[in-house]
């Protein structure tokens, strides 16, 4: 992957009491990305990545249904006119580039017709290219039912 020189990144906080609300993260997210990227979502365990990850691809129109591939590492999702594929991958298991490469992880992020969904991505933090990553980070507020997303879009 080629890497560039850092870019000015937008950043917008969201703030959601339910799964429910992480939609407007998701329609935000859908509006910024395109075919190339990546989108790296970081937060504990718990702290909403997979249903936002759900949401998403449902708003992008993936109608199957959308599960965390914590023990076979990444599921992939094509648009219905085959345009774009989306790749969920669940790295908690990974703790290194190397693996990740095994599992053919560097040629999917290249593919430019591919979309990388990315929970966990802090083993392969030196793969992501600055213009080509959205940066998520999920949060627990202090009351236990509010999450906060924070969003950093190139």
């Amino acid at each position: 992957m080629i890497r560039s020189q850092s870019p000015v990144m937008m950043e917008k906080v969201f703030y959601a009491e339910s799964p429910d609300a992480l939609a407007p993260v998701a329609e935000f997210v859908s509006e910024h990305v395109r075919k190339g990227m990546a989108i790296a979502l970081s937060g504990s365990l718990g702290s909403g990545k997979t249903e936002w990850t759900r949401r998403f691809l449902h708003f992008k129109g993936i109608s199957r249904p959308v599960v965390s591939p914590t023990f076979i590492y990444y599921e992939s999702y094509p648009s219905d006119d085959g345009d774009v594929v989306y790749y969920h991958f669940d790295l908690y298991r990974i703790s290194s580039e190397d693996e990740f490469f095994m599992l053919g992880g560097e040629e999917i992020m290249q593919d430019e017709n591919a979309i990388c969904l990315i929970e966990w991505p802090e083993s392969i933090s030196g793969l992501f290219a600055d213009d080509r990553t959205i940066r998520m980070y999920f949060e627990m507020e202090d009351d236990g039912k509010t999450r906060k997303v924070t969003v950093r879009v190139p």
